[in-house]
């Protein structure tokens, strides 16, 4: 029997007013928990855009299919339906959001190059500054473009995750390298100018945080070493939080202090009683101690420009 004063349709009841609402408020609720603050919505796409095959330059390509009247921009619902074509998921609130933040001359509108731009970021200028010195690398007469056959004859790809894992061939790997510069979204000219060899890198850069990761891939893929970073000095206050730190990691290990620096010895490969930055990195990541080649540059305080395991073991 249908209720009266309530909906009926088809012989059930229909939910009342009050009821959508709270419906519909709950489903908004749990979308934006889902998502988080809408400022934080071009930090998940940049990563989100940048994991995926197509990258920024596949996004380029859904705008301007959106882009009907050729006109370079979009509005708040075309930027929405691209970004959802693309399958990332956003919602309202973000869309509004970054509809606000990127629409430059306040007219509805969102010139969409400015905006892959502004999500993309830029590289920082220790890993630009190493990139371009892999170009350089390869750009032996200085022109500003090399060939897709140079950067072939030096990057290697046995490092290449895929290719370590066997789901992928060396010259599979490598294709999809090349194919990033001449493949559906390149000009096919057979020519990589600084600014495509850049542009490759900072959509990789989107997804690394860590400066020294960056760095050891660029290693690994040119067998160039990283510029020098130079030293940055450190109050005490922080150099009593890192050693805060490994005293804690230290505390839980029934090795304790001895099997520090056990692990210290056995990274000390020339047995001077030196570690460099990497390696005391490398040895302090080894023993439970979260770390970045930045703070390892700390080791500079016991002394330069190597750290001393044997002189600063005291103050652990």
């Amino acid at each position: 029997m249908k209720n009266r004063g309530r909906p009926y349709l088809c012989g059930y009841d229909l939910p009342s007013a009050p009821a959508l609402e709270a419906r519909w408020r709950k489903e908004r609720d749990m979308k934006k928990k889902r998502a988080g603050h809408p400022k934080k919505a071009a930090e998940r796409l940049r990563k989100e855009v940048a994991k995926r095959k197509g990258g920024f330059r596949g996004l380029a390509t859904v705008f301007r299919m959106r882009d009907k009247d050729k006109s370079g921009s979009l509005n708040a619902s075309e930027l929405e339906e691209a970004l959802l074509a693309y399958g990332l998921d956003v919602t309202e609130d973000e869309v509004d959001f970054l509809s606000i933040q990127f629409d430059k001359n306040k007219d509805g509108t969102i010139d969409y190059c400015e905006f892959l731009m502004g999500l993309k970021g830029q590289m920082n200028n220790y890993r630009e500054q190493y990139v371009r010195k892999v170009f350089d690398l390869l750009d032996l007469d200085g022109s500003g473009e090399v060939t897709v056959d140079e950067i072939a004859e030096r990057y290697d790809v046995s490092a290449h995750p895929k290719v370590v894992e066997g789901t992928m061939t060396k010259n599979e790997a490598l294709e999809e390298f090349l194919h990033s510069f001449e493949g559906s979204s390149g000009n096919k000219d057979g020519l990589v100018s600084w600014e495509e060899f850049k542009e490759y890198y900072a959509e990789i850069s989107v997804t690394i945080e860590s400066d020294d990761f960056f760095g050891m891939m660029l290693k690994r893929a040119w067998g160039l070493e990283p510029p020098v970073k130079k030293a940055v000095p450190y109050s005490e206050k922080v150099v009593d939080e890192l050693l805060a730190r490994i005293r804690e990691a230290v505390a839980k290990r029934k090795s304790g202090l001895r099997g520090l620096g056990n692990v210290f010895k056995r990274m000390d490969s020339d047995n001077s009683g030196f570690l460099n930055e990497e390696e005391l990195t490398l040895t302090l990541r080894a023993f439970g101690v979260d770390i970045d080649v930045n703070e390892a540059a700390i080791g500079q305080q016991f002394s330069k420009p190597t750290f001393s395991y044997r002189h600063s073991s005291p103050r652990f």
